[in-house]
């Protein structure tokens, strides 16, 4: 009854996220979330952008959900995910899930060091699915879905 239209604006998102996330702030996670389900950049998800994006994030493959995370991290859009955007999204998911001890700085300093194969200071698609494959580590990190389901199995 929330979301008779069907449809959801930022604010509204932002709220289902301050819901399901009491105990932390997720209303900039909320934001990037909103972005990558928003596939139209109508500034509105729609009942299918949202059900579309819910089942690649909880019933997709492995490769389908590392392409939706990878895409969560490439804030610009550019077709890679610099130290920057990397430290926006982990930022947070520590504001949304306050229970990591480690700095925000030394987790994107790990997933650099272990994902930026070519040490070009950014991480492309194939470093980072590649990355995600044989770090089980680096790949619990990155794979922050919303709702908090989809989690790697």
């Amino acid at each position: 009854n929330d979301c008779p239209s069907g449809k959801l604006d930022m604010e509204q998102f932002k709220e289902l996220f301050l819901y399901l996330f009491p105990k932390g702030d997720a209303a900039k996670f909320a934001e990037h979330v909103f972005r990558t389900f928003d596939t139209n950049r109508d500034g509105i998800v729609d009942f299918r952008e949202f059900v579309t994006a819910l089942s690649v994030t909880t019933r997709g493959t492995p490769d389908e959900r590392l392409k939706w995370a990878f895409s969560l991290y490439d804030i610009d859009d550019d077709g890679f995910i610099s130290r920057s955007e990397m430290f926006e999204i982990v930022s947070a998911v520590y504001k949304m899930v306050p229970e990591d001890e480690t700095p925000p700085e030394d987790r994107v300093g790990v997933i650099f060091e272990k994902m930026d194969t070519n040490m070009d200071n950014r991480i492309s698609l194939e470093e980072f699915i590649a990355g995600a494959e044989t770090d089980p580590i680096i790949s619990k990190h990155l794979q922050y879905y919303p709702l908090g389901v989809g989690k790697p199995r």
